[in-house]
């Protein structure tokens, strides 16, 4: 059959050949995250059985399966850059024409001030 069709049209052999490797491709994908589910109910299964087995109260054992759910791995915020680009090159031509660092420091905090302390600072 695929003889007949690829023989009659061969620009069709890459659409199908594509689509067929999609199909496969999703399909493993199906089977292994149900395999995962499985997995992960039988160890679920496991460890209540055990604790069971080891006399844990009703209590103790919910304690046990409601940390592990809820535990995930902590979330890292990533802090803002201290100082940007612009900043940066601000205090370097700044130092390079001599001015003093207090004068640096005080024109980088007045840029990091919000706007509406500026208004205020500045009558």
């Amino acid at each position: 059959m695929f003889e007949i069709l690829f023989t009659k049209q061969p620009a069709l052999f890459i659409p199908v050949l594509s689509i067929a490797a999609a199909a496969v491709v999703f399909g493993i994908w199906i089977v292994c995250h149900y395999w995962n589910d499985v997995r992960r109910q039988e160890i679920d299964a496991a460890l209540k059985q055990d604790m069971l087995n080891r006399g844990m109260s009703a209590a103790d054992i919910e304690r046990v399966l409601l940390a592990s759910q809820t535990a995930r791995p902590p979330v890292v915020e990533q802090k803002p850059d201290p100082i940007s680009d612009n900043e940066y090159n601000l205090v370097e031509k700044m130092l390079d024409e001599g001015h003093s660092i207090d004068d640096v420091e005080r024109i980088v905090r007045a840029f990091k001030q919000p706007h509406d302390a500026r208004e205020e600072a500045r009558f």
